[in-house]
């Protein structure tokens, strides 16, 4: 079991919104599921790129976006490590 099985995240009113209001899949588990029966979806690219399409942004990752909410929250290298679910600090310097 990796340390992300038991993670909490702490979601703002708009993300929660969204969560209520999209479809789901009668009796799966996942929030964001695949096509294929039982399954989670696996790998974002493909959406991430429809996505950034069609808001007109190119020149952005996935993982620009959690250094971005850190960031904005400026809470210190602890708080943000927490808020990107580090364990270590040290993994922030990187």
């Amino acid at each position: 079991m990796s340390t992300l099985d038991n993670m909490v995240l702490n979601l703002g009113k708009p993300a929660v919104d969204v969560l209520r209001t999209s479809p789901r899949l009668p009796d799966s588990p996942w929030v964001i599921w695949s096509r294929k029966p039982r399954a989670h979806l696996y790998g974002l690219q493909d959406l991430w790129e429809r996505v950034r399409a069609r808001a007109g942004i190119y020149a952005v990752r996935i993982h620009d976006l959690s250094r971005t909410f850190a960031a904005a929250a400026s809470q210190g290298l602890p708080m943000i490590g927490k808020l990107l679910g580090h364990t270590q600090v040290q993994t922030m310097a990187r």
